[in-house]
């Protein structure tokens, strides 16, 4: 889904698409899954502000386990990445994406995981097809 003024169209612009996303237990090790069988809405929203500069916007899921060993705990986790686009002159931009978890079947004081990190870039110019990277 898109939607944005028609005057503004050239100028900013906002998505929003939504799903379904699932998980299968296919670790090679217990250390390295959850052992089930999980599934959950997903959901992206997408800003882009020329005038301002900025890119913004988050990506939102929660899986919720419905099969798989019974001897591992059950899954009810929660990803929300948040990302923030700014482009300064000359090319370069200011980013930060982090990736924060919510383990709703852990204890309280180990339930988030809050990273944080601040990228400084420059994009360039692709010699094979002139497109700009960053």
């Amino acid at each position: 889904m898109s939607s944005c003024g028609k005057e503004n169209a050239a100028l900013s612009d906002r998505i929003e698409q939504r799903g379904i996303l699932t998980s299968s237990p296919t670790a090679t090790d217990d250390e390295l899954g959850t052992g089930k069988w999980s599934a959950g809405p997903t959901f992206v929203v997408f800003f882009d502000d020329r005038p301002l500069h900025l890119t913004t916007g988050f990506l939102i899921n929660n899986l919720w386990s419905y099969a798989g060993d019974e001897d591992r705990s059950d899954v009810n986790a929660m990803t929300l990445q948040p990302f923030l686009n700014y482009i300064l002159p000359k090319g370069w931009y200011l980013s930060t994406s982090p990736v924060i978890t919510a383990n709703w079947e852990a204890n309280s004081d180990n339930r988030w995981t809050v990273p944080s990190a601040v990228a400084l870039g420059a994009s360039s110019r692709s010699v094979i097809n002139r497109s700009t990277l960053n």
